[in-house]
């Protein structure tokens, strides 16, 4: 159960030195990662289990969806691409990526407090996470209004055959 977090810590002012001249910058930022053991089911399942900052429950996420994805290639019909099966399996995989949406801030918002509580001596140092929902909302908008006109596409095709 070795988790691992990666702790940042920001000093203000200081200097950088680039291809020999020195520059005066606002702050400086150092990271680190540190390891621990995890002490629970929730620990292990939500604290980053390595590299890449990954949890476990978002990486078999991904890893579905990522097959999900793939099968999903493998099977389209390009000479009836406006199938209304597809449809579904279209949604199945925006509703994946809700998941993983959601799970990877559940994580952030998991990470964040378990690391406020274990360093609370130190103010110094804070959780480095990098998620930002608003960038998942857009992507995820575009995604659902391509979905949109893909259904669009499905029931006017629908009608046609209906009408023929």
């Amino acid at each position: 159960m070795q988790r691992s977090v990666l702790l940042e810590n920001k000093h203000t002012g200081g200097t950088v030195a680039l291809k020999g001249v020195k520059y005066t910058v606002p702050f400086i930022t150092s990271k680190t990662k540190v390891d621990f053991q995890g002490n629970g089911l929730i620990d292990f399942l939500f604290l980053s289990g390595g590299e890449h900052d990954e949890c476990f429950v978002s990486f078999f996420l991904k890893a579905a969806t990522s097959i999900f994805a793939i099968i999903l290639i493998l099977l389209f019909d390009f000479s009836d691409p406006f199938n209304h099966r597809l449809y579904w399996r279209f949604n199945t995989l925006c509703y994946l990526a809700i998941g993983i949406i959601v799970v990877d801030y559940a994580k952030y918002l998991y990470t964040t407090q378990w690391v406020n509580k274990a360093i609370q001596d130190d103010a110094s140092f804070h959780y480095d996470g990098n998620f930002n929902l608003f960038y998942f909302i857009g992507g995820l908008w575009v995604i659902r209004t391509i979905l949109a006109f893909y259904n669009t596409a499905v029931k006017t095709q629908q009608e046609a055959e209906l009408t023929i």
